[in-house]
């Protein structure tokens, strides 16, 4: 089957394209960081992989011009991210109407530095660092322990 070739004059083209022009500039571009969170979040929740929606989730979102920065707090997350750049920018540009738009995902360092301390396993004191930390809270401790001739038990 052939496609038929509709005939049409240069100059109602140029009227057709000019029509759409103008109908794409008046769309007014809706590009704020809170519209941006609210359709980051709507996206997020429609993902299958829950990986990946806690990754989106779990982004923190900071938007300087046009560029949209993701900051991430592990490698497993920013590769979860950068999966979805490409469907997840298509459909911001389309939703906020700005084709400029654009996407980075950056590991954040303070992120990954809170992380690392909260997966740190704190041990017990000992006896001695009790009482040193005792010494830095009250200074008079080490008065009460010359006073009464105090010795610890290891």
């Amino acid at each position: 089957m052939k496609a038929e070739a509709i005939p049409m004059r240069l100059d109602a083209f140029d009227q057709l394209v000019e029509e759409e022009e103008n109908h794409r500039a008046s769309l007014e571009s809706r590009l704020s960081l809170e519209n941006i969170r609210t359709e980051w979040q709507a996206y997020a929740a429609l993902l299958n992989s829950n990986l990946s929606r806690m990754a989106l989730s779990n982004a923190e979102l900071r938007l300087e011009g046009k560029t949209l920065t993701a900051l991430v707090g592990t490698t497993i997350d920013q590769n979860n991210v950068r999966a979805e750049v490409p469907r997840m920018l298509e459909t911001l540009r389309k939703r906020l109407h700005d084709t400029a738009l654009k996407i980075e995902v950056v590991l954040d360092d303070q992120k990954i530095a809170e992380q690392a301390q909260a997966a740190r396993t704190v041990r017990p004191l000992s006896t001695k660092e009790k009482l040193d930390k005792m010494k830095e809270t009250n200074p008079l401790v080490e008065q009460l322990i010359q006073k009464f001739d105090l010795k610890l038990n290891d």
